[in-house]
């Protein structure tokens, strides 16, 4: 960006854009064919309306909760062949052992890494 395009930019949009929401800059931006998009929190995200209604996030059992977890679901859908969430995420280490044997790390050695506080 030139100093003449940060300078206009620092006078003309962003006191511009401090007077407008999220939605009403994305939206001019698509009218006047200029590349805007909103920076979502995940506050901003779990209340998507449009996430909501295409029913975005699902409710995956956890083996260590009491209550099921809401997820991210499915990030497009098929109708023949429907994608589905049917566990959580893997647990912090769950799969160390597994991983670390197969890159030649033997037990002992991940135990005493484990009571080092390496992994």
């Amino acid at each position: 960006m030139t100093d003449e395009a940060k300078r206009i930019f620092a006078e003309v949009f962003a006191p511009w854009a401090r007077t407008r929401t999220k939605a009403e800059l994305y939206h001019e931006g698509q009218r006047r064919h200029i590349p805007l998009a909103p920076i979502n929190t995940p506050a901003d995200i779990m209340g998507s309306e449009q996430l909501a209604h295409r029913e975005y996030f699902v409710r995956v059992p956890h083996p260590q909760r009491g209550e099921p977890l809401l997820m991210p679901g499915a990030p497009y859908k098929l109708t023949g062949t429907p994608w589905r969430i049917t566990r959580p995420a893997p647990r912090l280490g769950e799969h160390n052992a597994e991983v670390f044997g197969a890159a030649g790390v033997a037990s002992r050695e991940l135990e005493q890494l484990a009571g080092a506080g390496v992994v």
